[in-house]
């Protein structure tokens, strides 16, 4: 599939999305299509076929480019808890959803810190790379508006930040 180029006259939204994610990518798509009159938008996949990613952009056709990354990550707390927290709250086993995690706070996997962290940097090798400006958006929110007003925005600020 040829990659189109992204019109500069309006940002890109950017997407990271993962396997645990990817359900929800099409929602957000879906809502996205609906609600916004211009839009683009680029999705770096991690751990995503390529024929899956290859689908779900037939689908929609202003998604404009995307990355894939391979990446081997493991779904549990591998990690030696730093101080000021005890060793005692540290286990190989732990998984960041377990219910002995509730009583003390949520432990982060490697898997869940990467996918969390990993947009900061493909982010900035975007901007690199692009001339559009960029509105970041988690997959898993759902769009029930025109998000435009946020494009004029941009205009007058390097970065701003908004609640959901």
């Amino acid at each position: 599939m040829t990659r189109n180029k992204f019109n500069v006259s309006y940002p890109v939204i950017y997407l990271v999305c993962d396997q645990d994610y990817f359900k929800y990518l099409y929602c957000f798509l879906h809502f996205l299509d609906k609600n916004v009159t211009n839009k683009q938008v680029f999705i770096h996949f991690i751990n995503i076929e390529a024929r899956e990613a290859e689908s779900l952009i037939s689908k929609f056709k202003f998604i404009k480019n995307y990355s894939l990354e391979k990446e081997e990550l493991n779904n549990k707390n591998t990690k030696t808890a730093l101080a000021p927290f005890s060793p005692l709250r540290h286990s190989n086993t732990m998984f960041v959803h377990s219910p002995i995690t509730k009583s003390f706070g949520k432990l982060y996997s490697e898997k869940e810190a990467y996918c969390a962290n990993i947009r900061f940097v493909k982010i900035v090798d975007f901007l690199n790379t692009f001339e559009n400006d960029l509105i970041y958006i988690d997959v898993d929110n759902i769009i029930n508006k025109d998000i435009s007003e946020l494009y004029s925005k941009l205009q007058h600020a390097d970065l701003i930040v908004t609640p959901c």
